[in-house]
């Protein structure tokens, strides 16, 4: 099988229509395209006279990894906590699962490692509210335990 080459590329392929600005967007985010896309958009770009060195494309990966292992940041603000005290009043082990989703959550980079979804601020305070509601949902047997055995 031979190597492809722009003369493969159908003339109607979405693609053609991008500009160098978008198939750049390509290169350096591989993972959001299949990898046929992301060949052929070096491809157009060489075409179009703006070939991008293998040691570049080397470059964007490492920095699109780097960028990936940032964890998402929560911001817990007062209506949060309202809601974690009222949900565990009544659904105390709803608001734990929600909490220990949060608390920890891993996302899978494309090269294979996971890191946590989450920076440690915003676990910290999922780690509170995981206990915070199974407190809740102690309160809650107790009081059931005992109103069913008067």
């Amino acid at each position: 099988m031979s190597a492809l080459t722009f003369e493969h590329i159908p003339k109607d392929y979405y693609l053609l229509d991008f500009t160098d600005e978008e198939l750049l967007e390509i290169l350096m985010k591989p993972d959001e395209w299949s990898r046929e896309d992301y060949h052929l958009a070096q491809i157009v770009l060489s075409k179009r006279g703006k070939s991008i060195p293998g040691s570049a494309l080397g470059k964007m990966k490492v920095k699109r990894l780097e960028e990936l292992k940032q964890p998402d940041r929560m911001n817990f603000n007062i209506g949060w906590w309202i809601n974690l005290l009222l949900g565990s009043a009544t659904a105390g082990l709803f608001s734990a699962y929600m909490s220990w989703t949060i608390l920890t959550l891993k996302k899978t980079l494309p090269n294979g490692d996971k890191v946590y979804s989450y920076d440690l601020k915003t676990r910290k305070s999922a780690e509170r509210m995981f206990w915070i509601s199974l407190f809740f949902t102690l309160v809650w047997v107790v009081v059931i335990a005992l109103v069913i055995t008067r």
